[in-house]
């Protein structure tokens, strides 16, 4: 079932890459201030992805306090300095979609699911953006890359980071 959802979400996706239409979609003072930490590649996708989706940038680089904080709650696998967020300019960056809306502590599951598919319908515009402009980019629900979302250990819809390139 996940693949034929991502599937669905990148044809939606490349169908309105394929439209003229230019988006009224800009971001606030502080989504700007968290995209100016990060790496230029990035920066490029969410600029011509914002063309299409409105979205929030909750976060770029990160410093070591939080890295080791989100390491202790669980909302990171690694400490400082091993995450992309590290980096800087970073090479990872959490967006959400606008109006965010979370998914957590929401009972109805219909809603919830519809939660959740925001989050994914945006990963598909991003993954697809990106691939457009020649940048790879990795999303937070499929961190293997297979397009299934099944065989996830650590879901992190927020999540984006610039795949490294061979050397």
């Amino acid at each position: 079932m996940g693949y034929r959802i991502l599937r669905l979400i990148i044809q939606a996706a490349s169908h309105v890459l394929r439209s003229n239409a230019k988006s009224m979609n800009k971001l606030s003072q502080r989504s700007e201030k968290h995209l100016s930490t990060c790496h230029k590649d990035l920066r490029l996708v969410v600029r011509d992805s914002l063309e299409i989706i409105d979205f929030s940038v909750l976060e770029g680089h990160r410093g070591a306090r939080d890295q080791n904080e989100y390491f202790q709650k669980g909302l990171s696998k690694v400490r400082w300095p091993d995450s992309l967020h590290n980096e800087y300019p970073s090479e990872a960056i959490h967006l959400a979609p606008y109006p965010v809306l979370w998914p957590r502590g929401v009972k109805d599951p219909t809603e919830k699911m519809k939660r959740y598919a925001r989050f994914y319908y945006l990963a598909g515009i991003v993954i697809t953006v990106g691939h457009r402009l020649g940048i790879q980019v990795k999303f937070g629900g499929d961190w293997n890359r297979n397009h299934r979302f099944d065989d996830q250990t650590f879901d992190d819809l927020m999540h984006y980071e610039l795949v490294k390139k061979p050397s």
